[in-house]
This record gives structure tokens, sequence and C-alpha cells, in this order.
């Protein structure tokens, strides 16, 4: 869906669908430059990027939505960037 880059670190944002025992997530995850990745967050039930924002280094603003039905409206999240 997307990568960000900010200061060093790789930010990823994509879509993993389900299998026998999981739902279809968003996942966000964090790699830094030593290769250490880690995932932060997981959203359920959203799997289209709308858009992204970076807020003060600290926090990502995302706005998701669930295309399954046309219905469905955009949804945002903020999720918090760990220091570490």
């Amino acid at each position: 869906m997307a990568e960000i880059n900010l200061k060093g670190v790789v930010i990823k944002i994509k879509f993993v669908q389900s299998g026998a025992t999981t739902q279809d997530v968003t996942q966000i995850s964090m790699k830094r430059d030593n290769g250490d990745e880690r995932v932060i967050k997981n959203i359920t039930k959203m799997n289209f990027l709308v858009g992204y924002q970076i807020l003060n280094d600290t926090s990502l603003e995302l706005m998701l939505k669930d295309t399954v039905f046309p219905t469905n409206k955009v949804q945002t999240f903020n999720v918090i960037l760990p220091r570490n």
C-alpha cells in the first residue's frame, strides 16, 4: 500500500489477506537501518489506503476504507510511532 521514509526508519503499510484462522488486516510496521522490523499495529477489516500523514514525527494518521460495500465510509486511525 505504501512505504514512508522517516529519518532512517521505513514505515510500511500493507494489506495482509486472511487465512483459515485470521482476519484481513492493514498492517503497519517499522523497519530500522539495522534491519530490525516490527509490527506496530494491525487494523482489521480495512483494505484500501485513501491517504496518510505524519504528525510531528510521533504519529501516523491513516485514512482507510473497507471497499467490500460501496457505502462504507473512510475512517481515520492514529498510530503512535515508537521512539525505540
